[in-house]
């Protein structure tokens, strides 16, 4: 085991996972009745902390530039594969079943054909994975620049992204941003 290595994390990791497993198993209406959004729910917003405390962990060891040099290529052959996986999975259940599909620009941001409750969590990471080391970067120049940024944008996202069209007709851009 690496130096690095903790135990914590993959405990926390092994949790969240068998609260996703338990929050696809439940009926919808059986998940209401327990208030699942208090406890199970809240697994994908502890997914993006773990890979938060990674990135930042794995950024703090190495140069930006050294390391950039080495994270898409790593991620790339992490995250692509078994999406295009997923995707063609879902793209054959269409097929089969003679489901109506319209591939779009959507589809490049992680949507997958066939429409699911996590269906953003792809597009989600993808962004995290672009995202990520350039707000590591940037909090380390200026962490209330930062902070007081990114803070400002969701507020105004939220404010005004119920007027846009655009969100209005599609929840998954609405879901799928970060």
């Amino acid at each position: 085991m690496s130096k690095n290595y903790s135990i914590q994390i993959d405990v926390v990791k092994g949790l969240a996972i068998i609260a996703v497993v338990v929050l696809h198993a439940l009926p919808l209406f059986f998940s209401r009745i327990i208030f699942s959004q208090f406890h199970i729910t809240q697994s994908f917003a502890i997914f993006f902390v773990i890979i938060g405390i990674t990135l930042t962990s794995s950024l703090g060891k190495h140069s930006l530039k050294h390391y950039l040099k080495i994270y898409f290529i790593r991620r790339f052959w992490r995250y692509i594969p078994a999406f295009f996986v997923m995707f063609f999975c879902s793209f054959l259940y269409l097929v089969y079943f003679h489901i109506p599909y319209t591939l779009s620009w959507l589809n490049l941001i992680g949507m997958f054909p066939v429409e699911g409750a996590g269906n953003y969590f792809i597009s989600v990471l993808f962004e995290v994975i672009i995202f990520g080391p350039l707000l590591y970067w940037w909090y380390k120049k200026s962490p209330v620049g930062m902070l007081v940024f990114t803070l400002i944008a969701s507020f105004l996202f939220e404010v005004v992204s119920p007027h846009i069209q655009m969100f209005a007709h599609n929840t998954f851009l609405y879901k799928a941003r970060v």
